[in-house]
C-alpha cells in the first residue's frame, strides 16, 4: 500500500508536539502501549487531519508520486500501472471494542486522513494508472486483516497486515491484473500439443492441462507430467510455450522429466505462477526448473507451494525481475537458485510474504540486479562466491534472512554471505544471519557492501574468515548495537583512492588492509584484524 508510513510519520511528529515529547518517545510509547496509553492518545489524535504536519505530509507525498508516476510514463508510456490505496488497521478492532479505550476515535481520525490520501490517489484513476480498492477490502474484511489486537497481554497496535490481510491485498491486485500480450505461437504440455487438442485439454496422469485462450490461462489441474516436446539441441521440455503464459494451479501438480539437458517449463516471454487455495506444483529435471525469457511472477496463498529440484539452475529469468509473493517456494540445484542472467540495472528480486529456500550446491542461490526481502523467511545456501547477491542494492525488512556461503565451487576475488554491491540495508524488524568460508589470499565476509546499515530493530549476526562486515563507504548501525569493546573502524584503501575499507574491529586490534595486483589478472586481497565473528543488536 502507498502512503501509510509518509502518514505515520507525521502522526508520530504531531503527537510529539501535542505531549510535549520527541516522535521517537512517542513511536516507543504506542509500540508497548496498554489500554490507558491508547486512551490518553485518542483524546488527541482527533486533530490530527487538520494539523500542519499532516497537511506537510500529504503535500510531500502528492509530489512526490505525481513525479514518480511521471517518470514511468516518460520511461514507458504503454506500461500498466496498479496503485494500491491505504487501508484503515483498525477499523476490524475498533468494531469489536466499540468506544473502548477511544478506539472508535483512532479509526474516525485515520479515516479522515485517509479519505484525503486516497481521494488524491484516485484522481487519475483510470488514466495514468489503475487504483487497487485495498481500503475496501479490509473495510469489508470477515476476519481481522492486520497485526492489530488487544488481549489480556496488552495492546498490539502493529499497523501491518497479517497473512489474511496479505491474501486480501492479492486478490484484490490479482483481480485487475491483465493477461500478458505477448502471442503465443505454441504450446506443449506433456509432449502433447495444446493448441491443437480438442477444447485446449490434455490428460495428464490422473489430472489434466486445460488452456483458456481468452485470458492466456494454462491451468493445472492435479496434473503429473512426464513427458516432454524435444526441441533447441534435444532438451526434453515438460511445458514449453512459444510466447508469454499464465499458469494456475489447482490440486498437487508435478513436472518430472528425464535427462541431462530437460527443463520442466520453458517460455519464450514472461510467465504467471498463481494457485488456487493450496495449489502446489513440484519439478523434477536434469538442467533448469523453470526458464523464462521475460518478467516472471510467483504467488498463491498461505500454503501454496512451489518445489523446484535440479541438477542446473532452479529458476532462470532471463534479464528480468521476479516476484515471488504468499507463498513457500523451495528449490535444491546443482548450479545456481535463482538468476536472472544479467540486463537491466532495474531489475528487482522481490520476495513478499513468502518462505523461501534455496540449497545451490555449487554457485549462488539468489541473484540479480536489486533484492528486496519483505516480510519472508529465506534461506540460501551454497558454494557460489556469494549466496544472497544483488549487483546493485539489497533491502531486507521485517524478514529472517539466513545466507551461508561455502565458496566450495567458486573463484572468485571476493565471498560473502550477503552481497550488494550497492547499498545493504536491513531494516524492521529483521534478524538475519550471514556466514562464509572463504579461500587463503581471498576476502571472506559474512557481509560485504559498498555501504551497510542496520536500523535499530533489527539483530545481524555475521561471519566471515577475513571479515564478519565489509563495506566501502560506511557501516551505519546503532552504537547501543555493538558489542562492547568493538567499533566501527576506517581503513586507507591503497587500491582505491575514492572508497576507503570499512569494518568492526575490537577496540586496540590493528587493522589493515593489503592489495596486490598479480599479472595475469589476479590479485591478493587481505584485511586482517577485523572482527571475523559479530552479533549486532540491541
Amino acid at each position: 500500500t502507498i502512503g501509510g508510513n509518509d502518514l505515520m510519520g507525521a502522526l508520530y511528529e504531531y503527537l510529539a508536539e501535542e505531549t510535549d515529547n520527541t516522535p521517537e518517545a512517542v513511536k516507543t510509547a504506542l509500540e508497548s502501549a496498554d489500554m490507558a496509553t491508547l486512551s490518553s492518545f485518542a483524546g488527541i489524535i482527533g486533530g490530527f487531519a487538520a494539523s500542519e504536519q499532516c497537511k506537510a505530509a500529504l503535500e510531500a507525498f502528492v509530489k512526490n508520486f505525481d513525479e514518480s508516476i511521471l517518470a514511468l510514463r516518460t520511461m514507458n508510456n504503454d506500461v500498466s500501472i496498479i496503485v494500491i490505496n491505504q487501508y484503515n488497521p483498525y477499523s476490524y478492532l475498533a468494531a469489536g471494542m466499540g468506544s473502548a479505550a477511544g478506539m472508535d476515535s483512532v479509526v474516525d481520525a485515520f479515516d479522515e486522513v485517509l479519505s484525503e490520501l486516497n481521494g488524491k490517489l484516485d484522481f487519475y484513476d483510470g488514466s495514468f494508472y489503475d487504483v487497487a480498492d485495498v481500503y475496501t477490502a479490509f473495510q469489508s474484511a470477515e476476519e481481522n486483516p492486520c497485526n492489530a489486537s488487544i488481549s489480556i497481554s496488552g495492546v498490539n497496535l502493529d499497523f501491518h497486515p497479517n497473512a489474511y490481510g496479505h491474501t486480501l491485498i492479492a486478490e484484490t491486485v490479482s483481480g485487475m491484473l491483465k493477461a500478458i500480450t505477448l502471442p503465443i505461437d505454441s504450446l506443449y504440455v506433456n509432449g502433447a500439443d495444446l493448441l491443437a487438442a480438442d477444447n485446449y485439454t490434455v490428460e495428464c496422469g490422473a489430472g489434466r492441462a486445460v488452456y483458456n485462450p481468452d485470458t492466456n490461462t494454462l491451468t493445472l489441474e492435479n496434473a503429473k507430467i512426464t513427458s516432454g516436446e524435444t526441441q533447441f539441441e534435444g532438451e526434453t521440455i515438460g511445458i514449453s510455450v512459444g510466447g508469454g503464459l499464465n499458469i494456475v494451479l489447482e490440486g498437487e501438480n508435478s513436472i518430472i522429466v528425464d535427462g541431462e539437458n530437460s527443463l520442466g517449463i520453458y517460455t519464450d516471454g514472461g510467465l504467471s505462477i498463481s494457485s488456487v487455495s493450496n495449489g502446489s506444483l513440484k519439478i523434477i529435471s536434469g538442467s533448469t526448473g523453470i526458464w523464462t525469457n521475460g518478467e516472471l511472477s510467483i504467488s498463491g496463498t498461505a500454503n501454496s507451494s512451489l518445489e523446484i529440484t535440479s541438477g542446473g539452475i532452479g529458476i532462470y529469468h532471463s534479464g528480468s525481475s521476479l516476484s515471488i509473493s504468499d507463498c513457500t517456494l523451495t528449490i535444491d540445484t546443482g548450479e545456481e537458485g535463482l538468476d536472472f542472467g544479467g540486463g537491466s540495472d532495474n531489475n528487482v528480486t522481490s520476495i513478499a510474504g513468502s518462505y523461501v529456500t534455496v540449497n545451490s550446491r555449487n554457485s549462488i542461490a539468489i541473484c540479480n540486479a536489486m533484492i528486496s526481502i519483505t516480510d519472508s523467511t529465506v534461506v540460501a545456501t551454497g558454494g557460489g562466491a556469494a549466496e544472497i547477491l544483488a549487483l546493485g542494492n539489497m533491502t531486507i525488512t521485517d524478514s529472517t534472512v539466513t545466507a551461508h556461503c561455502t565458496a566450495t565451487n567458486s573463484v572468485s576475488a571476493y565471498y560473502a554471505g550477503l552481497r550488494g554491491f550497492g547499498s545493504v540495508e536491513i531494516s524492521g524488524d529483521s534478524t538475519v544471519t550471514a556466514t562464509t568460508r572463504g579461500r587463503d589470499g581471498k576476502i571472506s565476509c559474512g557481509v560485504f557492501g559498498r555501504s551497510v546499515t542496520l536500523e535499530r530493530g533489527g539483530t545481524l549476526t555475521a561471519e566471515g574468515e577475513q571479515a564478519a562486515v565489509r563495506a566501502n563507504v560506511g557501516i551505519t548501525v546503532p552504537d547501543s548495537y555493538l558489542p562492547e569493546g568493538y567499533s566501527i573502524r576506517q581503513v586507507f584503501n591503497t587500491c582505491d583512492a575514492d572508497d576507503d575499507i570499512y569494518t568492526i574491529a575490537e577496540d586496540g586490534a590493528e587493522v589493515t588492509y593489503t592489495y596486490e595486483y598479480i599479472l595475469g589478472g589476479s590479485s591478493t586481497d587481505i584485511l586482517t584484524g577485523a572482527a571475523t565473528s559479530v552479533i549486532l543488536k540491541e
